[in-house]
């Protein structure tokens, strides 16, 4: 499939992603609308970070740009997280169709300001804003299981009145270690889903090694501990 820019129209070949395509016509609609003078200021600013991203500014597009943004489409919808609840249905057998085929490199996953101009040009701003309110409610399944795995975690770590004892005889250095991680673990976890520092915007994006980011992070202390505790042993 190739995109022919002067008549706007996308050629279908043997074995063409349609979806891919797609993303170019919508990034040259942007570039377009955006040279245009009384275009809004908005369109303008999202312009300016696709510019930025492909590094194209007082050059035309090319065909290395366009295959950027096709594989860069494609891992966004791969992603299957819609900036409106009208489109999740599409984005969700998108998703399933590419994962399933392989056609897609997560490697290839734009950075998240240039992911929101992807939403922008599918989306307004309130269906945009209620989409990303949903996603992060705990009436949505996935963050209703997230946060039940959170409670369960705090929970447990709470020493109830039959083991007070039991605590109370261990080490004070046992003891500090031990509360400590639990601090950390939630105090960290706290910090990582309120203001996302790995800039997934849903956790639905997250990919192995970022749920091993946030293991490491919530579990340094404990991690610290053991290795003291095996120096203590060897040394």
């Amino acid at each position: 499939m190739t995109y022919d820019r002067k008549s706007r129209t996308i050629n279908l070949d043997p074995g063409s992603d349609f979806m891919a395509d797609s993303g170019v016509l919508f990034i040259t609609m942007l570039r377009d609308l955006a040279k245009d003078p009384s275009a809004k200021q908005s369109a303008k600013n999202d312009w300016k970070v696709i510019e930025d991203w492909l590094g194209c500014e007082g050059r035309e597009l090319t065909q290395e740009d366009d295959e950027k943004i096709g594989k860069s489409w494609r891992s966004y919808l791969a992603i299957g997280v819609a900036p409106s609840h009208s489109l999740q249905p599409a984005y969700d057998q998108i998703s399933k169709d590419y994962k399933a085929s392989g056609q897609y490199d997560s490697k290839d996953k734009p950075p998240e300001s240039v992911m929101d101009v992807f939403d922008r040009l599918q989306a307004t701003e309130d269906e945009i804003k209620k989409k990303k309110s949903w996603d992060w409610s705990e009436d949505n399944p996935e963050m209703k299981k997230l946060a039940d795995a959170i409670r369960k975690v705090s929970s447990h770590s709470k020493p109830s009145a039959t083991r007070v004892g039991w605590w109370r005889r261990q080490p004070q250095s046992f003891r500090s270690w031990t509360f400590i991680s639990v601090a950390w673990a939630a105090v960290s976890l706290f910090y990582i889903l309120v203001f996302d520092p790995f800039e997934l915007g849903d956790w639905r994006w997250a990919e192995g090694k970022d749920y091993l980011k946030v293991i490491s992070i919530s579990a340094a202390p404990a991690i610290l501990a053991l290795l003291k505790k095996a120096y203590d042993r060897i040394v």
